[in-house]
């Protein structure tokens, strides 16, 4: 009996095990299955970072703009380069790198590739591989743009543009200005940063205060402590050659790097409260002497290659000469002030930086809090809203504008439309975000607009901004002041590692 008895018990014992297995296997195919699903959605828009200087695996690029270069619902990756001083073969290094993170993210939404200074490069050199690619086999212009912060490239102002051609053995070559791409392309640099914001003329104080702005401009705390919808600024947007739109971003500094030196030794001391009235007393002037050397304050063309002359043309000597008494007048202001900036330049009343907004999908109008409407295709350039400006915060998103015969391209997002005394000024979007902002019907809004705008024509430049008054502000760690002066560590992290490009 206990023979026969033995199988049956076998077989029942193997049934069970068989149950059990096939059980186990089935739940986890089916959690596995539901893991892989939120992957994926969690992660079908991705910032794809290069870094700077020292920066091999692109760590530092999410602090960029206030940390607004990653959005909440974005993934990130930082791609891997030498990020060292041989710039040109660093950056071919890394290019392959980048395009392959690119390519392999084909079925993902949207793509951002955010660079910062010598990243700048490894971006150029993808922008114009993939846009030398059939559009049939390169990623689609809906689904990938790039951020360029701290760049070379841009046409007017970036010191590749300004000596085109130009290389320096071991160095770099000489890539000239960025080309023009059908990808969206957003180009943010800080005043006076040599790199992204060299002077067009030989100008001895200009060049001491570019040098100097080495060290109190570029390196990555100043890049960092920009705050979007804050930080003065003027934006300017071009619709390029290759069909794409191109976002030029000039944030304005609120001291001049030249003056940085001596405000940094005096906070050494102690003696800010005594020195910042008589170097305020004397900067307005230093400025307009240094502003004379480049081609315009407000960004209003940034598109057109500028190269270096050294010659400074009459009208830049006559301009500086008529701003002399307003400047004298507002260093008074100032000394009088004990030293805090009564009157601000000009070219900072005028916006304040719009941050690239998150490009969502599956919806009809903006999602999340900040986002501005896409570019308004308009029949007539000076069409108006059919609501008042100052109760309609937002435009309908349409679909990307046509191009039209000598449209216009606007500075956006005004620091404060309460503040604008200008009877013209647009109203300021109800919050500014910096991420780029996609609807479900296609529609794309490039980053660093905040307010809608008519994207310009090829190579044209955008309106001149509606200036407004700004109160009393007191000196702000922005740029170099007297409150403002980096700490030994960031020292060392901007002087030191964003010595190039």
């Amino acid at each position: 009996m206990a023979k026969h008895r033995m199988p049956k018990q076998r077989k029942a014992r193997a049934a069970v095990l068989t149950v059990a297995a096939a059980a186990g296997i089935s739940t986890a195919l089916v959690l596995g299955q539901a893991t892989n699903n939120n992957v994926m959605v969690q992660l079908t828009n991705t910032v794809l970072g290069v870094g700077g200087l020292g920066d091999f695996t692109g760590v530092r690029v999410p602090n960029k703009l206030h940390g607004t270069v990653v959005p909440a619902s974005y993934g990130y990756e930082g791609i891997s380069y030498p990020a060292d001083l041989t710039l040109s073969e660093s950056a071919k290094a890394g290019q392959p790198n980048l395009h392959i993170a690119i390519t392999s993210r084909s079925a993902e939404q949207f793509l951002t590739v955010a660079s910062y200074s010598e990243g700048t490069l490894v971006a150029e050199l993808e922008r114009r591989k993939l846009q030398s690619l059939d559009p049939s086999v390169a990623p689609s212009n809906t689904q990938l743009q790039f951020v360029m912060i701290a760049s070379p490239f841009a046409p007017n102002g970036g010191i590749f543009g300004r000596f085109p051609g130009i290389s320096i053995p071991v160095l770099v070559d000489g890539m000239g200005a960025g080309v023009p791409t059908r990808y969206d392309t957003t180009y943010v640099a800080n005043e006076y940063d040599p790199y992204g914001d060299f002077p067009a003329y030989f100008n001895p104080l200009s060049l001491l205060n570019s040098a100097l702005a080495v060290r109190y401009s570029h390196p990555d705390q100043y890049y960092d402590a920009i705050i979007p919808g804050v930080t003065p600024a003027s934006v300017t947007t071009v619709h390029n050659s290759a069909g794409g739109y191109d976002t030029y971003v000039l944030v304005h500094s609120a001291y001049l790097p030249l003056l940085a030196p001596l405000r940094e030794a005096a906070a050494a001391v102690g003696l800010t409260p005594f020195s910042e009235p008589v170097i305020s007393a004397f900067e307005p002037l230093l400025r307009v002497l240094v502003d004379m050397g480049y081609t315009d304050r407000l960004n209003l063309d940034p598109a057109t290659p500028t190269p270096f002359s050294l010659i400074t043309p009459p009208h830049k000597i006559l301009e500086a000469l008529a701003a002399i008494p307003g400047a004298l007048a507002e260093g008074l202001a100032n000394f009088i002030n004990g030293g805090s900036i009564a009157i601000a330049p000009a070219n900072q009343n005028v916006n304040a930086l719009a941050a690239p907004a998150a490009r969502m999908a599956d919806t009809e109008e903006p999602a999340a809090k900040g986002l501005p409407a896409a570019p308004e295709s308009k029949s007539e350039p000076e069409s108006k809203p059919e609501a008042e400006p100052e109760t309609k915060p937002d435009l309908k998103p349409e679909t990307k504008p046509e191009l039209k015969p000598e449209p216009k391209a606007e500075d956006t997002s005004l620091k404060s439309s309460a503040d604008s005394t200008a009877p013209t000024s647009k109203p300021k979007s109800p919050d500014d975000g910096l991420h780029p902002t996609v609807t479900s019907d296609g529609n794309k809004v490039t980053p660093g607009e905040g307010t809608p705008s008519t994207p310009a024509s090829t190579g044209s430049s955008g309106t001149t901004p509606t200036t407004a008054t700004t109160p009393t502000t007191e000196p702000t760690g922005t740029t170099a002041g007297p409150t403002a002066g980096p700490a030994a560590g960031e020292a060392s992290a901007g002087s030191g590692s964003e010595a190039a490009a």
